[in-house]
């Protein structure tokens, strides 16, 4: 009789620890995994809008300074960062949602980046077979997804290229 009595405090000391154990995990991370589910909903309801502060990212990224006074060259240079991420992610078969580059421009030239800007630098560098983007004619379906707060980017913007695990590459600005 006393050793089931001992038998069941064991049992009752192993599941308090354990309670303990999972409330101690639970509020660590219950501020992540809340802001996870509100930033994936809030993306999902309102694409067209700004990210709200709570839900930048922390993890690291590689930053980009794009330098030049020539929108061109710029346009280029950031498409070819768009390229860059979307074949690293095929030759390192990293095909989860993560983040690629954050990129900022040092010009004192104004200039805006449409999507058809981008479009039309993978069409003259036959690039549309690799990264395509049929809502602008370059390809058969949307690798490209647009994220951009007023519809085009500009020079005081802060644009995050971001591969999505559907496959595709978003661009956040």
């Amino acid at each position: 009789m006393k050793l089931i009595a001992i038998e069941i405090n064991w049992y009752f000391v192993i599941g308090i620890a354990a309670l303990l154990i999972s409330i101690s995990i639970i509020i660590f991370w219950k501020e992540n995994i809340s802001n996870y589910f509100y930033c994936n909903l809030y993306t999902k309801i309102f694409p067209n809008q700004k990210i709200p502060e709570k839900c930048k990212i922390e993890e690291n990224i590689e930053s980009i300074k794009i330098f030049s006074e020539d929108e061109d060259e710029i346009i280029r240079k950031f498409t070819s960062y768009l390229i860059k991420c979307w074949i690293e992610a095929e030759k390192y078969k990293n095909f989860k949602t993560h983040y690629c580059f954050k990129i900022s421009f040092h010009t004192s030239k104004d200039f805006k980046i449409f999507p058809h800007n981008i479009s039309k630098v993978l069409r003259d560098y036959d690039n549309c077979r690799t990264l395509q983007f049929q809502s602008y004619n370059c390809g058969y379906r949307d690798d490209i997804v647009w994220n951009v707060e007023n519809r085009y980017i500009r020079k005081d913007d802060i644009v995050i290229i971001k591969y999505l695990d559907s496959n595709q590459i978003e661009i956040i600005a």
